[in-house]
């Protein structure tokens, strides 16, 4: 398989992976020194285990529509790769339902045999609806 597909499919399957809330999956998508840099309405900088507690924490409901790998650069076993998606989900905390769109930067590396993520930035834009009715009424 050409590497481009290979890395394609390790960045779908951390998505699959996040919306099916299969929390040993998305850790392994990456590499256990990666960094995981979320801005917007949730600033996070996470190693994988800390993400993983973190998303298992905040959501009880993630749905990711329009995911598209927009690039991929290779410089020999690094991967720079751009995608963009827009999501809902539902917060544990309170239920609030939100949707948005967002992009994610990630670098990945060829290691141990297999492509995974070493670095990850996240950029989410978010409108919460429930709210957003709620100071319309």
């Amino acid at each position: 398989m050409e590497k481009e597909q290979i890395v394609r499919e390790t960045l779908k399957k951390r998505f699959i992976a996040l919306e099916g809330l299969d929390y040993g999956t998305l850790q392994q998508s990456f590499h256990h020194s990666a960094q995981i840099i979320q801005s917007g309405r949730f600033q996070v900088n996470h190693s994988p285990s800390e993400y993983v507690k973190w998303i298992e924490a905040l959501f009880a409901k993630v749905e990711f529509s329009q995911y598209q790998v927009k690039d991929i650069q290779f410089f020999e076993t690094v991967a720079i790769a751009s995608e963009s998606y827009q999501f809902h989900y539902v917060r544990k905390a309170d239920g609030i339902n939100c949707v948005g769109y967002g992009n994610a930067s990630s670098v990945l590396k060829l290691l141990e045999g297999r492509w995974q993520i070493i670095q990850m930035c996240i950029g989410n834009h978010t409108l919460e609806l429930e709210t957003a009715w709620e100071e319309a009424a």
